[in-house]
């Protein structure tokens, strides 16, 4: 099986927000969206010049920030996690590498722990990265870009939350989530 088949294989098991109710979240700007869509979306041929034209060398920086984070907000094994180092089309944040299906995250700043599915330890997980590298970015651009992207994830977290109580089950541990970030 090829690597690209391999990528592709994995669903998204959250529902994502409505490309038109984008908008509403806060940070969104007209090139907010379209490199949203280019990381996480649309991978067609010119996907990357797009993304290093405005963010250079954004997904090596996110791996970067995302090992210092993997190491505050920790697993009960204290085993390092790596992120992939390319979006999966359709999921909107970078995935852990795991061969579990379940992670159990420690945040010591608010002692919360929780047990997460990959995909939303992944999600709780870039929504830290993003701060981080908000706070390390060198341009306005790629402060507005992690502004966005850390309230597109704590509203898909909310999103599939609410959708849940609408179907009066919660298929995913969203409390969880917002225990960890908060």
């Amino acid at each position: 099986m090829s690597n690209a088949a391999e990528k592709q294989a994995i669903q998204f098991e959250m529902s994502l927000i409505p490309l038109e109710k984008m908008n509403e979240t806060y940070g969104y700007s007209d090139l907010n969206g379209k490199l949203f869509n280019a990381l996480f979306l649309d991978h067609g041929p010119h996907q990357f010049d797009f993304l290093e034209k405005h963010l250079p060398i954004f997904l090596v920086k996110f791996q970067a920030y995302f090992g210092i984070i993997q190491r505050l907000v920790h697993n009960e094994d204290r085993i390092l996690m790596r992120v992939e180092s390319t979006p999966r089309n359709g999921i909107p944040f970078l995935l852990i590498k795991s061969d579990q299906e379940k992670i159990r995250l420690i945040n010591p700043m608010n002692y919360s722990d929780e047990v997460l599915t990959v995909q939303e330890a992944s999600l709780a997980l870039s929504v830290f990265t993003y701060n981080y590298f908000y706070e390390m970015a060198k341009t306005e651009t790629e402060q507005d870009f992690c502004i966005f992207m850390m309230e597109y994830l704590k509203r898909l977290a909310d999103f599939n939350y609410k959708e849940g109580l609408d179907r009066e089950q919660q298929p995913h541990n969203v409390l969880g989530i917002f225990s960890l970030i908060d």
